[in-house]
């Protein structure tokens, strides 16, 4: 895997991080922190999942060599 796949979602990951701990501090949230990260987490996850799939997909990983 190339460390390409990574950068785009670190940087998801991290500007859901900048963005929700406000929000969870101006809804008066008790571990805003926290739930930033969880956040943060799900969006990397989520938009790793995806680039891996479109990956997988355009270079046919899963197809037995003939």
């Amino acid at each position: 895997m190339r460390k390409t796949m990574f950068i785009f979602p670190m940087l998801v990951g991290s500007m859901f991080l900048v963005l929700s701990i406000p929000l969870f501090i101006y809804i008066n949230s008790p571990q805003p922190f926290f739930a930033g990260l969880l956040i943060a987490f799900f969006a990397f996850e989520l938009t790793f999942l995806y680039r891996y799939r479109r990956h997988k997909v355009r270079f046919n990983i899963n197809r037995l060599y003939k």
